[in-house]
C-alpha cells in the first residue's frame, strides 16, 4: 500500500468551459453593474449629456442580458460536471445580471403604462407659476406654458390630483406647506408671503435630473386651498415621477394638517 497522497484528478474539459463560461459570465456582469452606474454619474457630475448616459445604459441592459445567459449556461454545465466552483460563479453571474438588467426593464414597463408628460398640476386650468426658478432654468428646458394636450392626457391617467383644502387661514396654511415641502427633501428655492408661493427644486439620486415644484395658497371660503405642480426641465416623459412627488406631498400635507 502507498503512502503518497492521492491527488484529485485534473477536470475535465467540460469542467473547464464550465468555469471559463462562469468567469467571463461574473467578469461581464461586474462589467456592465459599473456602466450602469458611470451612466448616471457621468450626466450627474457634467461628463456627458444625459443622452449619452442613456446609451450607456442602454448597452449596458444588452450586456446584462447576455450575462444572464452566459451565467445561467455555466451553472447548468457545472452542475453536470459537479464543479461546485464554477456553479457559484455562474449563479452569481446571473444574479448580477438580473439586478442590472432590473430596473430599466422595469421603467420601460411603467413609461408604456404613464402618459408621455412632465408636467403636473393639481390646478391644470390655472397651473401655479414658476418665477424666482425661471432664471435656474436653461433656455432649451422644458417649456413652461400650459399645454391642452398635457392637461388632457393628465386628467385621464391622474384623476386623482387634486388641490388641498385646509380649514386655516392662507398665511398658516402657507407654513404648514412649506414645512411639509422641507419634509420633503427638496431644495427650497423661494418662499414669498405676499403671493404666498413657494418654490422648490428636487434632485434624482442617480441622474441628478431637476424637477421644479411650485406651490401655491390661496384663500378658499373660510379655510385655504393648496395647489401644487411639479415639471421636469428635461425630457418628454416623466414616467410619472411628477404625480408620484405631488402625491408624496399632498398625503404629507394631509397628514400634517391633522
Amino acid at each position: 500500500m502507498s503512502d503518497q497522497p492521492q491527488t484529485a484528478p485534473a477536470p475535465g474539459k467540460a469542467a473547464r468551459a464550465a468555469l471559463i463560461l462562469a468567469r467571463i459570465a461574473l467578469g461581464l456582469g461586474i462589467i456592465c453593474a459599473m456602466a450602469s452606474v458611470m451612466s448616471g454619474l457621468g450626466h450627474r457630475f457634467d461628463w456627458w449629456h444625459f443622452r449619452v448616459g442613456f446609451q450607456i445604459l442602454r448597452y449596458a441592459t444588452y450586456g446584462a442580458f447576455a450575462v444572464i445567459v452566459l451565467g445561467l449556461i455555466a451553472a447548468i454545465m457545472a452542475q453536470t460536471a459537479k464543479l461546485r466552483q464554477a456553479r457559484t460563479l455562474g449563479l452569481l453571474g446571473l444574479v448580477v445580471g438580473v439586478l442590472v438588467a432590473a430596473p430599466p426593464l422595469y421603467q420601460f414597463y411603467v413609461a408604456s403604462h404613464v402618459p408621455p408628460i412632465h408636467d403636473i398640476s393639481t390646478d391644470m386650468v390655472n397651473p401655479p407659476t414658476f418665477v424666482a426658478i425661471v432664471a435656474q432654468r436653461a433656455k432649451d428646458d422644458n417649456s413652461l406654458e400650459p399645454n391642452a394636450d398635457t392637461e388632457k392626457k393628465q386628467a385621464e391617467a391622474y384623476p386623482d390630483i387634486k388641490p388641498v383644502t385646509m380649514p386655516m387661514p392662507p398665511a398658516q396654511a402657507l407654513t404648514k406647506a412649506e414645512a411639509a415641502a422641507r419634509g420633503m427633501g427638496w431644495d427650497i428655492v423661494a418662499v414669498d408671503p405676499q403671493a404666498m408661493r413657494i418654490e422648490a427644486t428636487a434632485t434624482t439620486l442617480l441622474y441628478g435630473f431637476k424637477d421644479d415644484v411650485v406651490i401655491r395658497v390661496a384663500a378658499e371660503g373660510s379655510g385655504s386651498r393648496i395647489d401644487i405642480r411639479s415639471a421636469s426641465r428635461v425630457g418628454r416623459s416623466d414616467i410619472g415621477v411628477n404625480a408620484k412627488r405631488v402625491r408624496a406631498y399632498i398625503q404629507k400635507l394631509e397628514t400634517a394638517a391633522g
